[in-house]
C-alpha cells in the first residue's frame, strides 16, 4: 500500500512539471540476452538442437541529444519517469507472458532415475521467469523453450508443500534439484528410484517430508512453450498495529467523587374482604390494611 500511494504521488509530481515546464525526452530498454545453448539428456525425446532460452540483441538507449546542456528539471523527470516505468518484481511476476531463462545444475556419475523407467542425466535446468524461480511442471522430454502466457493458477496441495519447503530450506543447486525431481515425481505419479550423480539426493527428503508453512503460498502456471512450467510467491502477513500501553492511573494525584440521588416512594394500598356466611343468614365484613 505504501509503494502504491508513493507511485501515485511521484506520477502526480511528474504529470505537474510535464504540464508546467518542457517535454521529457523518450526512454528505451535494452531487452537481457539469454543463456548460451545446452542440451540435456532425459528420456523423452529430446530433439536435437535443444535450446536454454533464446539469444536476442537490441539497440540502447538513445541519449537526449544535442549540444545544449540538460536543465536540471529535465535531469529530475527523466530520472523519476525511469523508475515509475521500470517493472517491478510483482507486475512481473503477474505478467501475462515472457520468455524463460537458465542456468546449468550438472554433475558427474550415474543419471536421474524415477521408479517409472524415466530418467535424467547432467544437466538439469534451473529456470528463470520475469524475475521468478520457476520449476518444470511437465515431463515430456524437452527443455522449456519459447513464449510463455499465463495458464492459470494451480491448485495442487502436494506441489505447494514442495515449494514451500524448498523456499524455506534458502535455495541452492541441491534444493532446487530435490524440488524439481520431487514435483516431476508426483506429476507423474512415481518416486525417485536412484539418484546417481545428481546432487538433490541431500535435500530430497527435506522437498517431500517437510511441513513448512504454505497457507499463503500460490502457484501460477505457464503455457505455451515447449512445455508447462510454474512460479509460486508467498502473500504478505497483514501488518497488525501494535496496541499501545495504556499508562496506570495516578491515584495520588486525582481523587475520583461520585454523586448519586436516591428517591424513595412509599405506596399504600387498601383491600376490603369480604365474608359470607349462609348458615345463619350474617354476613361479615372485616377490613384489612396492608402497607
Amino acid at each position: 500500500m505504501k509503494n502504491s500511494f508513493k507511485r501515485i504521488l511521484s506520477m502526480l509530481l511528474c504529470v505537474t512539471m510535464l504540464l508546467g515546464v518542457m517535454p521529457v525526452s523518450a526512454l528505451a530498454m535494452e531487452p537481457a540476452s539469454t543463456p548460451d545453448s545446452q542440451q540435456t539428456v532425459d528420456s523423452g525425446p529430446v530433439p536435437e538442437d535443444a535450446t536454454i532460452g533464446q539469444s536476442g540483441e537490441g539497440e540502447g538507449a538513445e541519449g537526449s541529444g544535442g549540444d545544449m546542456p540538460i536543465h536540471w528539471l529535465q535531469q529530475y523527470q527523466e530520472a523519476a519517469l525511469a523508475q515509475m516505468l521500470q517493472p517491478s518484481a510483482y507486475t512481473m511476476r503477474r505478467s501475462s507472458g515472457g520468455v524463460p531463462t537458465y542456468t546449468m545444475i550438472t554433475w558427474s556419475g550415474g543419471q536421474l532415475e524415477f521408479g517409472n523407467g524415466a530418467y535424467m542425466g547432467s544437466p538439469m535446468p534451473r529456470i528463470q521467469f520475469n524475475g521468478s524461480t520457476a520449476f518444470c511442471a511437465e515431463w515430456n522430454g524437452e527443455v522449456p523453450a519459447g513464449s510463455y502466457s499465463n495458464a492459470g493458477e494451480g491448485s495442487d496441495s502436494t506441489i505447494k508443500q514442495i515449494l514451500a519447503n524448498y523456499e524455506a530450506s534458502g535455495g541452492g543447486n541441491a534444493n532446487y534439484a530435490a524440488a524439481q525431481a520431487a514435483i516431476w515425481a508426483h506429476l507423474m505419479g512415481t518416486s525417485v528410484a536412484s539418484w546417481g550423480g545428481c546432487p538433490g539426493s541431500s535435500a530430497y527428503d527435506e522437498m517431500v517430508n517437510g511441513d513448512a508453512d504454505y497457507s499463503n503460498l500460490t502457484y501460477t502456471l505457464w503455457g505455451g512453450g515447449s512445455q508447462l512450467i510454474l512460479t509460486y510467491e508467498i502473500g504478505d502477513e497483514p501488518d497488525i498495529p501494535d496496541i499501545p500501553d495504556i499508562p496506570d492511573y495516578p491515584e495520588d494525584e486525582y481523587e475520583i467523587i461520585v454523586e448519586t440521588e436516591t428517591e424513595t416512594e412509599t405506596e399504600v394500598r387498601n383491600r376490603k374482604t369480604y365474608e359470607y356466611s349462609d348458615a345463619i343468614g350474617q354476613i361479615t365484613i372485616r377490613k384489612h390494611d396492608q402497607d
